[in-house]
């Protein structure tokens, strides 16, 4: 649960001495009382002043409680709504970590990967498209733009060597693509992550929540073999651990469909028949405006508002009717 206006909240703090004039209150009238019947059996008035106090006392604090949340703007849940945006502005996140080398696709990873990014960019001609690289840091290659020749080139020179630092940190690779999605327009965003899902730093979920927060869904397209493959490098040379084995990297798909859950996006293997074409058909809902959604947080201070009537009604029912008979 979280506020709208919990500035609001503060207004609880008069709870406690309001609390302490009531005991005040009562203990005096319960006083009044055994001075003025000294000689009379008070026991039924007494049980009947204090179940009053009471049930009036708690009915009045909770009432102004209620009324502080519901003015406080409560707000817990979430609901899915349709969106009417219109185009789209499209973030790649590319991964160019050494396992992309690896060529359980043909010829590479790395290419396999190209290729399909390349056509499902053609199939959203109207979107404006960013390039975002990563490995162990993350690097914004090319601003958001309808610039495709620009795209063009920057992908066809896309390589593990465009950065040095080592490791794989899909968290960064999600955090500058998101940056790079402008605000304020009336356009559809989202991030296409290209991975092989392997990462060695970062909080990649938390990046991925941190996306969801902002209505921006993420794309991911796993890129590899769920059993693997060894990594070779441009030289020949097969990447091994510090014990001298090789390494045989493979897909974590698990890491990628939970990123794509957690945004409202699709995941997609890219082995798998039709990958690239269910991936089209997404991104091409959302550039023509009809796959766009919004996620709103449900408001609930008008739950807190009936809290607050029907705590009043108990009040009213404690100091106004007369209770004949009953104690």
């Amino acid at each position: 649960m979280s506020f709208q206006n919990p500035s609001v909240l503060w207004a609880l703090l008069g709870v406690f001495p309001l609390a302490l004039l009531s005991v005040r209150s009562y203990l005096f009238g319960i006083r009044d009382v055994r001075r003025l019947m000294v000689n009379s059996d008070r026991r039924d008035l007494e049980r009947l002043i204090t179940v009053k106090w009471a049930i009036s006392t708690a009915a009045s604090l909770l009432m102004l409680v209620s009324l502080v949340f519901a003015l406080a703007e409560p707000v817990w849940g979430e609901v899915s709504e349709e969106d009417d945006r219109e185009q789209l502005d499209l973030a790649i996140s590319f991964d160019i970590s050494r396992s992309m080398y690896a060529d359980d696709l043909d010829p590479t990873r790395l290419v396999a990967a190209r290729e399909a990014v390349a056509a499902i960019v053609d199939s959203v001609p109207d979107a404006r498209i960013s390039l975002t690289l990563f490995r162990g840091d993350a690097s914004r290659v090319l601003p958001m733009t309808e610039d495709r020749a620009a795209f063009d080139y920057a992908m066809s020179v896309v390589s593990p060597s465009m950065i040095t630092s080592p490791g794989t940190d899909i968290a960064a690779g999600l955090r500058t693509a998101l940056e790079s999605l402008p605000t304020g327009s009336n356009r559809n965003r989202a991030i296409l992550l290209v991975s092989d899902g392997e990462a060695l730093s970062g909080n990649d979920l938390a990046a991925a929540e941190d996306a969801a927060a902002l209505n921006v869904p993420v794309f991911v397209m796993g890129v590899g073999s769920r059993e693997g493959s060894r990594i070779r490098l441009p030289d020949g040379s097969l990447v091994e651990d510090s014990e001298g084995s090789v390494v045989v990297s493979r897909l974590d798909e698990e890491r990628l469909q939970r990123i794509a859950s957690l945004t409202r996006g699709r995941y997609v293997n890219l082995s798998d028949s039709g990958a690239i074409a269910a991936m089209e058909s997404e991104l091409a809902a959302y550039e023509d405006g009809t796959g766009g959604f919004r996620v709103a947080e449900i408001p609930r201070y008008g739950l807190f508002g009936a809290f607050a009537l029907c705590f009043a009604v108990i009040y009213l029912v404690a100091r106004v009717v007369r209770w004949r008979d009953m104690f």
